[in-house]
């Protein structure tokens, strides 16, 4: 098990935890996810997943199944213009297109953003209201962390 914080990456620290109690076994169900390489950016438009375990609503409708999302990248100008002072070069931002509200909620914390095959984003924070387009879900951009989770990995 590592307890590894990262601290000043958002408002709060995020922290990553491994933690399994035997090897794990591949098959349909569980399988490797690729990383991407250091320093990637990912420009406006591309179109993501977004998974997690947070409520489904805003009134705290808990899941009973692992929940996913489609998520478009949105200019980090633009967000950091919305959520001022809170975004970084070390984030990405990302809203649903869609007139419904999609995204994360409370509890999705620590989530995978997967953007092509590959693990670009862990879920930070988002706005009051679950899906609220107008303040764009905030993600922790992997990519400006690779040499440290490779680090963390060769201990393992």
């Amino acid at each position: 098990m590592c307890g590894c914080t990262i601290a000043g990456l958002t408002r709060t620290p995020q922290r990553i935890t491994f933690d399994l109690n035997k090897s794990a076994i591949f098959n349909q169900f569980v399988k490797r996810i690729g990383l991407p390489q250091p320093n990637t950016d990912l420009p406006p438009g591309v179109v993501c997943r977004v998974l997690g375990w947070g409520d489904t609503s805003n009134f705290g409708t808990i899941p009973t199944e692992l929940r996913e999302t489609k998520t478009t990248i949105v200019n980090r100008k633009i967000c950091k213009a919305l959520w001022v002072g809170h975004v970084n070069k070390d984030m990405l931002c990302a809203a649903s297109l869609n007139s419904t509200l999609q995204g994360v909620c409370s509890g999705d914390s620590g989530g995978p953003l997967v953007c092509g095959g590959r693990v670009h984003g862990i879920v930070s924070f988002s706005g009051q209201r679950c899906g609220n387009r107008r303040y764009p879900d905030i993600y922790t951009r992997i990519s400006k962390y690779i040499s440290w989770v490779q680090d963390v990995l060769k201990r393992f």
